[in-house]
């Protein structure tokens, strides 16, 4: 009698998902918000993903083509609110809330994005956007631009202020320091506060300036 064969278990190999750009997108942005974008590497993604380091070149390129792709997903995420939404105030307001909730948590990527030398559809979806809002509101030509570029600073620079200073700590676990406190040794400008709430009370500030201007305008063009 020959000896006894014992049966072999059957392995299986883990499961993935069938891999795409938008999988791959995806999952660098899982790693960009949990670990930060400097951690964000090719291998790191693959271990994201589950696969070889390899397999992601077959759908991007390189990382930078992967950053641009990161961006422009983001940037999808950003609502434009229909002309019911309210008055040009109103919807400048909530396109802008928008684009501070969906980009705050990846602050790094979005200051990144000029960087890269390109703009996406989406960012040229998003400022001509704003700029109707501007028209919309009586800028015009040169003057629009520039209140453009005042709107796009302020946005920029409260991204920059989550990045360089997030605590955690904040009910939507995004706080800031405001900047008065590095610049002054007064115990009441110590102040952490929530970044959302940083972000709406400077954003009504500049839009008082764009009413200012406005007002300015209409009082010279009635003299």
């Amino acid at each position: 009698m020959g000896a006894r064969v014992e049966p072999v278990e059957a392995t299986t190999e883990r499961a993935h998902p069938p891999l795409d750009r938008d999988t791959i997108v995806e999952a660098a942005l899982r790693v960009a918000r949990r670990s930060g974008l400097e951690h964000l590497t090719m291998k790191a993604l693959a271990e994201e993903l589950g696969v070889s380091t390899m397999a992601p070149y077959r759908h991007v390129r390189s990382k930078e083509e992967l950053l641009e792709l990161m961006v422009d997903a983001l940037y999808a995420r950003v609502m434009i609110p229909p002309p019911s939404a309210g008055t040009w105030e109103d919807r400048l307001r909530q396109l802008h809330a928008s684009a501070f909730r969906e980009l705050a948590d990846y602050a790094g990527l979005s200051l990144q994005w000029p960087l890269l030398g390109v703009v996406t559809p989406r960012q040229r979806e998003l400022g001509d956007a704003v700029l109707d809002l501007l028209h919309e509101a009586g800028f015009v030509g040169h003057e629009a631009l520039l209140a453009w570029e005042a709107l796009f600073a302020y946005v920029s620079g409260q991204l920059a202020i989550v990045a360089r200073s997030r605590t955690g700590d904040g009910p939507d676990g995004r706080s800031v320091r405001v900047l008065g406190a590095y610049l002054s040794e007064r115990p009441e400008d110590a102040a952490t506060i929530p970044a959302d709430e940083a972000f709406a009370a400077g954003y009504e500030l500049v839009l008082t300036g764009l009413r200012v201007r406005l007002g300015e305008r209409a009082g010279a063009a009635r003299r």
